[in-house]
């Protein structure tokens, strides 16, 4: 089967979506399927990642682009001759040329709704209100099937109330449990010496406002330990910000900013050298991050919104706090690490197992190709 990927942002660019279709590629390729992924050129855009994949990937340049967004109309003409196309949705600039190319080229298509964009900026909150009203309802209903991550939140997203549920199949977001998965590990080991006594905090994901990095700093400044010390991986608009506010709050000798890991790997060990990994986020549609910790049979403290209600078992395998709430993010810290050691441990391999039986790419890429075939 010759099957195109649409999707604006993709490896090594950070981020879920793109990690997503990346690992569908992949898979499907292995499966001896023609894959091809057709992605926004971004300026510094390096084409190293592409070399040795088991499927093409294609770049397109667009004189037009803004953030995740972009206008790249050889991309019409480049999805001629396939056999299905997979949008991954939002995709502002491209979801329509798929459109086109289904109407002109009678190719069909399939959507993941991944999430609603959450877009800051006056300029940019206008394109997506035009986009929204005038072609987003039609590129969803056109699709053959629109794929949902999570049947139990699809409520949350604008675009998909208005879509009757038989134009809908779930298909849940997957991880590779071959690379993310518990390791024997210890603070020394990834060069932090001093950190081997300490209760140590994870957060992973790209620095924006509305990941909420500001309230486990405001957190741990309320709990006052200097015992509790923070690891953050990601990078962002944010960074700058969150540095500053990490030295106003007197908490230099407890916060460590990684930058980003790459080294999927080298990010699995971070998982499980932490007691605990914290997502403060105002917004998550699927939230990744939390299986790749759960896998690495790491606790999570999650903010209780729409996409983290089916990440967590509250006191099975993490604990959730009142979204955007500081004072309960302190609290809810402490009550876990008031367990005992076999109360949190049993905590991290309860999440492990229902990763591993829930969330595995095997079922994934079987559940997608049963789309893509059905007629």
């Amino acid at each position: 089967m010759k099957i195109a990927f649409v999707i604006s942002t993709f490896p090594p660019k950070i981020g879920g979506m793109g990690e997503v279709a990346y690992q569908e590629a992949k898979n499907l390729a292995i499966l001896g399927h023609d894959v091809t992924v057709f992605t926004l050129w971004y300026p510094g855009s390096s084409l190293e990642f592409d070399k040795n994949l088991p499927f093409k990937v294609v770049r397109l340049f667009t004189p037009i682009i803004l953030g995740d967004a972009g206008v790249a109309p050889q991309l019409l003409f480049r999805l001629f001759n396939f056999d299905i196309i997979h949008l991954h949705y939002p995709f502002y600039g491209g979801g329509f040329l798929v459109f086109l190319a289904h109407f002109i080229w009678r190719i069909p298509y399939v959507v993941t709704y991944h999430m609603d964009a959450k877009p800051s900026g006056y300029f940019k909150k206008i394109i997506k209100y035009f986009s929204d009203s005038l072609m987003a309802k039609v590129i969803l209903h056109q699709a053959k099937k629109v794929i949902i991550v999570d049947a139990k939140n699809q409520q949350q997203f604008s675009l998909l109330k208005k879509i009757s549920p038989n134009h809908l199949v779930e298909i849940s977001n997957a991880i590779d449990t071959n690379v993310f998965h518990h390791i024997d590990v210890n603070p020394e080991k990834l060069g932090y010496k001093n950190f081997n006594e300490k209760k140590i905090l994870l957060f992973v994901g790209n620095l924006l406002a509305v990941k909420r990095l500001d309230l486990i700093l405001l957190a741990l400044k309320k709990i006052n330990n200097s015992n509790f010390v923070l690891l953050i991986v990601g990078d962002g608009y944010e960074k700058a910000k969150y540095q500053n506010l990490s030295v106003e709050l007197g908490l230099s000798d407890q916060v460590v900013f990684l930058g980003k890991i790459l080294d999927k790997n080298l990010l699995a060990q971070y998982y499980s050298v932490a007691d605990l990994v914290v997502i403060p986020s105002d917004y998550e549609s699927f939230s990744l991050v939390a299986l790749e910790s759960l896998a690495c049979a790491t606790p999570l403290i999650v903010s209780k919104i729409d996409g983290m209600l089916g990440r967590v078992n509250e006191g099975v395998d993490g604990l959730f706090f009142l979204p955007g709430n500081d004072v309960d993010l302190s609290q809810k810290i402490i009550q876990f690490f008031n367990y005992s050691e076999e109360q949190r441990r049993q905590m991290g391999q309860n999440g492990c197992e229902k990763v591993t039986a829930n969330y595995n790419w095997t079922q994934h890429t079987q559940d997608l190709l049963k789309v893509y075939f059905n007629k």
